[in-house]
């Protein structure tokens, strides 16, 4: 009867070991399986930087073939009748918005929204009307594409208020004076660093001719011009 019950047991821890199961040890603590640990996301990366500058050349010797990197020679000699220029830093894709002035009685609306810059003028609410503008304005929304090349949709304002004296003729009429004012609205493509020609108006005002024209300027954060990585 002994050896039976032996030969019982033998096959029984036999059996086992050939079906891979290992016969539970109770002096060993059980093994506990560790639990997957929650990982935060990862925040969503920031678009690049990218530097506009816009630059409202008034000259009162108009050129025949007008050209960015003229108009620009012009400003840094200081030969142009009048010279604005406006420069804001924004991230890729997102608005930016720059005013030089101010604005007279109304409300005001944001960047973007309609009867702020960039949007058609609203017909008031609660019966007050929008606020006149009297400055500058200058929005614009980039957009970097896969060759590197910039897309900037730009909205552009100088009301008659906003016009240097010194380029408007003292004989000139009020027709005249009103035609020195613009909106410019459009989308252009400029390499990193590429200074561009992108609107202008050309007028009589009594015995003299003046021009304005509007330079446009994209750089990339870390490009030279063209862009090139900075070394």
């Amino acid at each position: 009867m002994k050896y039976l019950l032996t030969g019982l047991l033998c096959a029984l821890t036999f059996n086992s070991l050939c079906n891979g199961q290992e016969q539970p040890d109770a002096t060993r603590p059980a093994i506990q399986r560790r639990q997957p640990v929650a990982t935060r996301p990862e925040p969503p990366v920031a678009g690049r930087q990218i530097t506009i500058e816009m630059l409202i050349a008034d000259l009162t010797e108009p050129l025949d073939n007008p050209t960015a990197e003229r108009i620009l020679e012009l400003e840094r000699a200081g030969k142009l009748a009048a010279a604005t220029c406006l420069r804001m830093t924004t991230l890729d894709e997102l608005p930016g918005f720059v005013q030089l002035g101010g604005r007279l009685g109304g409300r005001t609306t944001s960047p973007g929204t309609r009867g702020g810059p960039g949007g058609p003028p609203s017909g008031g609410f609660g019966g007050t009307p929008p606020a006149l503008n009297l400055g500058v304005q200058f929005q614009a929304t980039t957009r970097i594409e896969d060759d590197g090349s910039i897309i900037v949709q730009i909205y552009a304002e100088r009301p008659e208020t906003a016009v240097p004296m010194k380029v408007i003729p003292a004989d000139a009429s009020d027709e005249a004076r009103r035609s020195f004012s613009f909106l410019s609205q459009s989308t252009v493509r400029l390499k990193s660093g590429e200074a561009k020609l992108i609107s202008g108006r050309q007028s009589a005002a009594g015995n003299e001719r003046s021009q304005t024209w509007i330079v446009l300027t994209a750089s990339v954060e870390g490009e030279t011009a063209g862009g090139k990585a900075k070394p």
